[in-house]
């Protein structure tokens, strides 16, 4: 806990009650982001709160603020209308009183004494690196000054940050060159910190949720610490903090795993916002809303804590799962990282002034585009692939020709918080909407083989998409000899387990197959097309009864359950629950009828083949 002096507490109290006068101004409204942003910013930092004043006092509407200093995305706040937050000289007045108490703060902090001595503990027992989180830009940078005039080592992390700029920052946190990175909840998501074992919550959200994500951070595969630390700056006698303390309490954080909580959690956020914000309530009136919708948490939780996995029926048996990944990798039918670079440097040759290259530990790939790229980037937000905001840099930085660095390496990008190339990033999807990048429909290639008699061979590649209730697309392949002897797929699986390792050597000019030849292998992929349907058909229709089985005892158990809970409300006396679970017992209803009616058009299942490339190709001893 943060023992506050009365002076501290003097100037939170007079802020909650000049937000209790501004949301008495707007009766009717719910409390706006604007409005209730002085007593969220005191009860994070007052020092910062004493500039913020100044500045309300100035300013006649505090929206603009209230963007630029919160970093919490504003739709969690609730579904209200910033408006303009007009004060009067009567509130002006109450601003300046507030001012005056701030101004007798001098350098006094007592969270900041509180976390100062936290960080001091921490590296005595050798923690060198701290992971603190807050809401506010304007914090964040306070702790920044703060910290550096202690001579303690430290960064920002927060909304403004360029992912360019974001791996430096996380590479010099992991090279002891920072030993406090102070981060906002939006950079909180997606990086991993597992040489990292202390987080400081400075700013303690309410959502539990938002609370694992922040250890998430640390506690991840690779963290060598047997303990990871978590540091709460809990105020007592602050709303945010006494509310947000019963909160925890009542879902069990930091006990047990609150995942699936997660859905239900957010059907009341806005609720619990509401009562949190609203300065009318008297602290019994507060407590009373708080524990009816923390109740309503509770009593969803429990009827949907024994959910069942619902995905039905495994793709492969145990004796199929034996010895996949071999099988995979023997035949090439994935698309890896090799065929992914091949794709961009074929896009890059599209533009003049374009380059693609992989530096030499083939962990990075360091791309170069120009103004006739970035249309093409633009064409996957037309294709509602990707949002404008996610598009927006990329092609920025593409049209001025930046150099973008993607990482070819899982791990190494996980570390490093950087940008990996797969099949969904921005590039390579703006690479696959260009007509003709990487569809060559012919060529020739040369592979060295110990399993294949060395010879030239005609091959024909398809990709068969099967629909059904296990939906999947393949390569197939198909060849025949110089002789015209027809081979099946054994030297086209050779062929694509070899591209696949990125070791096929291309050659030039190639011969032109015979129709003869082409005639033979698509003959061959025709007569499998008719077999594999036949069989995928037949095993699809067991398949879907037995999902269809699956769906309706899930179906069953969950009504049971449901109305389970309704005997229970009536025998207890507790009516004014039954409508949430009637509510629940239609829902189950509706996805019921939903997944069966998917199952239906699934079980009829359908196969085609599409032919996608012909190779020549030259098998020479390994």
């Amino acid at each position: 806990d943060v023992h506050i002096t009365h002076l501290e507490s003097e100037i939170y109290a007079s802020t909650v009650e000049l937000v209790a006068k501004l949301q008495q101004r707007r009766s009717g409204s719910p409390p706006g982001l604007a409005v209730v942003m002085p007593a969220r910013q005191a009860s994070s930092c007052l020092p910062v709160m004493r500039d913020y004043i100044k500045d309300l006092a100035i300013k006649s509407e505090a929206e603009t603020d209230a963007r630029e200093g919160l970093e919490e995305d504003p739709g969690r706040f609730g579904d209200t209308t910033y408006g303009a937050v007009e004060f009067e000289s009567s509130l002006l007045d109450e601003i300046d009183q507030i001012e005056a108490l701030c101004a007798q703060l001098g350098d006094a902090d007592s969270k900041y004494d509180a976390f100062r001595t936290a960080l001091e503990s921490f590296f005595a027992e050798g923690n060198s690196k701290i992971l603190a989180f807050s809401f506010f830009r304007r914090t964040l940078r306070y702790l920044a000054g703060r910290l550096t005039e202690d001579g303690i080592r430290c960064k920002v992390m927060d909304g403004s940050v360029k992912p360019a700029d974001r791996s430096v920052i996380i590479d010099n946190f992991r090279k002891d060159d920072v030993q406090v990175l102070l981060c906002s909840q939006i950079r909180s998501e997606g990086l991993d910190f597992e040489f990292c074992s202390v987080v400081i919550n400075y700013d303690l959200p309410w959502n539990p949720m938002e609370v694992e994500q922040r250890i998430g951070r640390i506690d991840r595969f690779g963290q060598e610490e047997d303990v990871v630390y978590v540091v709460n700056l809990h105020t007592p006698g602050t709303i945010e903090a006494d509310i947000i303390a019963r909160v925890h309490q009542r879902i069990g954080v930091f006990n047990d795993s609150i995942g699936e909580l997660e859905p239900i959690i957010g059907q009341f956020r806005n609720d619990l916002n509401a009562v949190i914000y609203d300065f009318a309530l008297t602290p019994e009136q507060r407590q009373e809303q708080i524990e009816r919708i923390l109740t309503a948490v509770e009593t969803k939780s429990a009827i949907i804590r024994e959910l069942e996995d619902e995905q039905g029926l495994r793709v492969l048996d145990d004796a199929e799962i034996d010895g996949f990944e071999d099988e995979v990798v023997r035949t090439g039918r994935y698309v890896g990282q090799p065929e992914l670079v091949w794709l961009l440097e074929d896009w890059a040759s599209f533009s003049a002034g374009a380059r693609c290259e992989v530096s030499d530990d083939g962990y990075w790939l360091y791309f170069r585009g120009t103004a006739d790229l970035a249309e093409h980037l633009y064409a996957v937000q037309a294709a509602g692939e990707r949002s404008a905001s996610e598009i927006a840099d990329l092609a920025a930085r593409l049209r001025d020709e930046t150099e973008i660095i993607l990482c070819l390496d899982q791990e190494t990008a996980r570390k490093r918080g950087a940008d990996l190339l797969n099949t969904t990033h921005p590039l390579v999807r703006a690479a696959l909407q260009v007509p003709g990048v990487s569809q060559c429909r012919y060529g020739s290639a040369r592979i060295r083989s110990r399993d294949l008699d060395p010879g030239t061979y005609t091959i024909l590649v398809g990709v068969a998409r099967w629909n059904g209730v296990r939906p999947a697309s393949e390569f197939w392949t198909s060849a025949v000899d110089a002789a015209g002897e027809p081979l099946g797929n054994g030297p086209g699986d050779a062929l694509l387990a070899v591209l696949a390792a990125a070791g096929l050597e291309m050659t030039d000019g190639p011969a032109p197959a015979t129709d003869g030849a082409l005639a033979d292998c698509q003959r061959q992929l025709d007569r499998w097309l008719d077999d594999e349907t036949e069989r995928r058909v037949a095993e699809n229709r067991t398949l879907a009864e037995a999902r269809r089985l699956s769906l309706r005892e899930s179906h069953d158990r969950k009504i049971a359950q449901i109305r389970q809970g309704i005997a229970t409300l009536q025998e207890s006396g507790n009516p004014g629950m039954i409508p949430l679970f009637e509510s629940r017992i239609r829902a189950q209803e509706h996805r019921l009828g939903r997944d069966e009616q998917a199952l239906e058009e699934a079980s009829k299942g359908s196969m085609d083949l599409e032919y996608v490339a012909v190779c020549l190709l030259e098998v020479v001893h390994a």
